[in-house]
C-alpha cells in the first residue's frame, strides 16, 4: 500500500536565542543548502539548525535533488537563487528568518 502526501502539512518552525547563539528548529531534515542558507541570512553570530525537531515530516530535498545524474556533477551552489520557486525548504527557512 503506498501513502500519499497531502498538498500542505502544517508544522511548526522555532527559534531559541540565548545571546549570540540560535537554535533553529526543523521539523525534518533539510537537505544541507537550506540550512546554509538559513545560516547565511541568520541575524544571530552563531547559529545552529536542529533537525527533526517539533516534528518529523521527513526530507526536505532542495530542487536539485531530482535532477538526473545529480552525483557525477559538481553541485554549483553560488549560481543558485534563493526565494524564486517557494518551495518546502524556502518556506521553512523563510518562516525561521522571520522569527
Amino acid at each position: 500500500m503506498c501513502a500519499t502526501w497531502p498538498a500542505e502539512i502544517a508544522t511548526d518552525v522555532a527559534l531559541i536565542a540565548i545571546g549570540d547563539l540560535a537554535f533553529y528548529t526543523m521539523p525534518g531534515e533539510l537537505f544541507c543548502w537550506y540550512g546554509l542558507q538559513l545560516k547565511q541570512r541568520a541575524r544571530f553570530n552563531y547559529p545552529v539548525v536542529l533537525g527533526l525537531a517539533n516534528d518529523r515530516i521527513g526530507y526536505i530535498a532542495d530542487r536539485v535533488f531530482p535532477t538526473k545524474d545529480i552525483f557525477n556533477q559538481p553541485l554549483d551552489f553560488e549560481r543558485r537563487a534563493f526565494g524564486s520557486t517557494g518551495d518546502a525548504g524556502e518556506l521553512l527557512v523563510q518562516a525561521a528568518l522571520g522569527l
